[in-house]
């Protein structure tokens, strides 16, 4: 096991409608202020200039957003999906982040009715720190190419920078996923661990899942992912 701590992680998390909303496009934006302002205060305030929306002439040019104290971090909705975007993220940001994601989430069925999740896609990207005594370059070196590369001959010389990366799909297709490990290019010894997770509802599930089961489920999916590339660090 190669022992890692978090240094910078991006999160962005896109939720699919099972329908697109289909409502008058000039009361999508004050619905949605209304909604956030609900879910969030007074745990986390909301200023008017947190908020801001979009207009234009087809329904899909048309979004309301929240960022999250002014800055990079949003949540925006769209006729289509509700998506959340985080960067920067420190270890100690993630519950945060997590509990804004489950309120904004859960609350959106009860103010636009006509909608329904189809599926959660969630993309992870995140640069760890390698802890001593480990080393990258070791670690990496499990990954090599496994076939020749003579074909390069003619190319110039090369320098391998190894990449492991794979593919899943749960065989009840209600997830699957993607993870890559590879060199940091802002730690000099540190990796970078990327994991795509897409869940979709079974044909037998409830209307609404809870936010609180999809992330227990894609935990489960990411301590799996972490065992498969024998990596440790602190939750």
């Amino acid at each position: 096991m190669l022992r890692v701590k978090l240094n910078r992680g991006n999160l962005n998390v896109s939720l699919p409608f099972a329908r697109p909303l289909l409502m008058q496009p000039q009361t999508i934006a004050p619905t949605f202020f209304q909604m956030v302002y609900g879910a969030l205060t007074p745990d986390f305030p909301v200023a008017a200039a947190e908020l801001s929306g979009g207009a234009g002439n087809k329904l899909s040019d048309v979004f309301a957003r929240f960022n999250l104290y002014g800055g990079v971090n949003t949540a925006t909705l769209y006729c289509d999906r509700l998506s959340f975007e985080f960067a920067n993220l420190i270890s100690a940001d993630y519950p945060i982040v997590y509990d804004i994601m489950r309120r904004i989430h859960d609350a959106l069925p009860d103010a636009f009715g006509q909608v329904g999740y189809a599926r959660a896609e969630i993309n992870s990207f995140i640069h760890f720190e390698v802890e001593p005594p480990g080393d990258v370059h070791h670690y990496l070196s499990r990954f090599q190419p496994t076939g020749s590369l003579q074909s390069f001959d003619n190319v110039g010389e090369l320098v391998t920078e190894p990449v492991g990366r794979f593919h899943l799909i749960g065989a009840d297709q209600t997830w699957r996923c993607r993870f890559g490990v590879e060199k940091s290019v802002s730690l000099a010894n540190g990796i970078f661990v990327d994991l795509g997770i897409v869940l979709t509802n079974p044909s037998d599930a409830a209307p609404f899942v809870p936010f609180v089961t999809k992330l227990e489920k894609a935990s489960r999916i990411g301590i799996a992912t972490r065992a498969a590339l024998e990596l440790e660090w602190d939750a």
